[in-house]
């Protein structure tokens, strides 16, 4: 079945920004773990919507941004992996709340929340080049 990779594409990058400006009212608000939860969200939208644009296909149904990240012909830094591996943490922590550590500390989630925010950039760009 073929599916509109332009809806596709929009649909994942739309929910992107959303996400990401989600994770900057949260913060503000101190609900910091939600914070961190959809700081992930964010990045994990923008992988997918490379992906559909990659594979004109929809992306597959995972969390893991190192999983996500594999499907595409992106070259990503070890310094985006690791931090790719670093936020993967608070999508367990929203998912999974039966064991949880101790809430990270606002400021860490405040910059994981801006290299989020430039990770994204990075990943529209390079779905918006030929």
């Amino acid at each position: 079945m073929a599916i509109d990779v332009a809806a596709q594409v929009r649909y994942w990058r739309d929910g992107s920004a959303d996400d990401l400006e989600a994770a900057r009212t949260l913060l503000v608000a101190g609900k910091i773990r939600q914070a961190g939860f959809f700081v992930h969200l964010a990045i994990e939208k923008a992988v997918k919507a490379c992906i559909v644009a990659a594979t004109l296909d929809l992306p597959p149904r995972s969390h893991d941004l190192l999983f996500l990240v594999q499907r595409i012909d992106i070259p990503v830094t070890e310094a985006q992996r690791d931090f790719m591996g670093r936020v993967q943490l608070y999508c367990l922590e929203g998912r999974y709340p039966t064991e949880l550590p101790p809430p990270p500390a606002a400021e860490a989630v405040a910059q994981d929340l801006q290299q989020a925010a430039e990770m994204i950039r990075w990943l529209m760009n390079r779905l918006n080049s030929p």
